[in-house]
């Protein structure tokens, strides 16, 4: 099959809607489909990127961005002249509320495009946002979705939290839950390296991996850090992520207990799980977390917060749920895997085995299946 995956950003811009798509399109392109990744040309800082490039055998082709509503709402209408003549059998687009999403619809409602079309949602559904974009929020979500939402053969949302709002357009059967996977490399035995790269051996580490953004929540989390690194000798914190350090943390009282040690590259960071205890995400929203599965897929606890992706796999069997504001409840529940060895590594090997289901290429089958047998 011929087949197009269309995402607003793609690498090297990172993240997980980018990785959702090189690694569907690596499985589908490794099966004998001719795949190709549509995206606009610049990156989130607004560098421009090369129009063409290639990633192993997939070719990326970037289209002039001519337009910007914000981060996310990009105007790039070139690629509609490529669409019309490729006319691909398939064509997945990917983000609910994206210009490009809609433009897409478009093309298959005026028949200038004959091609099967396939959403994933990645769920769009953070509250944290201004009064104007909630206003168009609203205005989209019960006028424009309605025209939108049944042009496609099927809909994949990334948390089951999505599922009420999108069947009120196409019913149940239009739609399937299909997470980010996690690579098989997470489950596997690799020599640690975090311990010997702070140079810390006798402490137990608390790890959160992602980008440092004001909706990871961290200001708030130095309040729970500092709490249980003033009650505690025997525990330490690890941050990994690009960012600027938020300034709660530079705090003379948590030298030698928290390290912000930047960014890792994803084949890199099951030697640092594999050092880890515990791992924690206080984000205060979470579409569907990558980092999630690898922790788990390292056999580790999770603590998280209720909000978003999280809940789908964060649960009594595989760690905790907390709320994004209650430090006294995060500082408990640490403490109590601190403190709780068996009860660590039981979550931690449930956590293991639940990841299991959730490896990218039995993620990727699933969306193959769904584009032979979709009308």
């Amino acid at each position: 099959m011929k087949i197009v995956q269309i995402c607003p950003f793609f690498y090297p811009v990172v993240g997980g809607m980018e990785e959702h798509v090189f690694q569907i399109s690596k499985y589908l392109s490794e099966n004998g489909h001719d795949v190709k990744i549509l995206t606009q040309d610049r990156d989130r800082e607004g560098n421009i990127l090369p129009r063409e490039s290639k990633i192993g055998n997939l070719t990326v082709k970037r289209f002039r961005n001519i337009f910007s509503l914000g981060e996310f709402g990009k105007i790039w209408p070139g690629f509609l002249t490529y669409l019309k003549s490729e006319n691909p059998d398939v064509v997945h687009v990917h983000a609910y509320r994206h210009p490009h999403t809609d433009i897409t619809v478009f093309l298959k409602k005026t028949k200038q495009i004959k091609s099967k079309l396939f959403l994933t949602t990645h769920n769009p559904f953070h509250q944290n946002t201004g009064k104007i974009r909630r206003l168009m929020t609203f205005f989209y979500d019960n006028f424009q979705a309605r025209l939108l939402l049944r042009s496609f053969s099927k809909i994949f949302i990334v948390s089951k939290q999505e599922r009420f709002f999108f069947e009120k357009f196409v019913g149940s059967d239009h739609i399937e839950w299909l997470p980010n996977g996690v690579l098989k490399v997470f489950f596997d035995k690799v020599n640690p390296r975090l311990k010997k790269e702070i140079g810390v051996y006798d402490k137990k580490i608390v790890l959160w991996v992602g980008r440092i953004h004001p909706v990871k929540n961290l200001p708030f989390f130095s309040k729970v850090v500092e709490k249980i690194t003033s009650q505690r000798k025997d525990t330490i914190f690890v941050f990994i992520g690009p960012g600027d350090i938020p300034r709660e943390y530079q705090n003379k009282n948590f030298k030698e207990k928290v390290f912000f040690i930047g960014g890792r590259k994803t084949l890199e960071l099951p030697a640092y799980y594999a050092d880890v205890d515990i791992f924690i995400l206080p984000s205060l929203f979470e579409g569907q977390p990558l980092v999630l599965l690898e922790a788990m897929a390292n056999g580790l606890p999770i603590i998280a917060t209720n909000m978003g992706g999280s809940k789908d796999f964060v649960n009594e069997s595989t760690g905790f749920l907390c709320s994004p504001h209650d430090s006294e409840k995060w500082v408990e529940k640490i403490n109590y895997l601190i403190e709780n060895p068996t009860s660590r590594k039981t979550l931690g090997n449930n956590a293991k085995i639940l990841a299991g289901y959730f490896t990218w290429d039995k993620i990727a089958k699933k969306i193959e299946e769904n584009y032979e047998k979709s009308n």
